[in-house]
């Protein structure tokens, strides 16, 4: 009983992580997008 209860725990810890980490990845990569359309358009327009 405490097998199975410690096993489905693990998998969401596991599955916790995992979504924290793509969102994590996400975050980073429309920042990044974010800046670079800022630097972008500053060099373009010459703000």
């Amino acid at each position: 009983m405490t097998q199975f209860y410690d096993e489905r725990l693990a998998r969401r810890e596991f599955m916790y992580q995992k979504k924290r980490f793509v969102l994590t990845t996400v975050g980073i990569c429309v920042g990044a997008a974010f800046l670079l359309a800022v630097l972008v358009q500053c060099h373009v327009f010459g703000i």
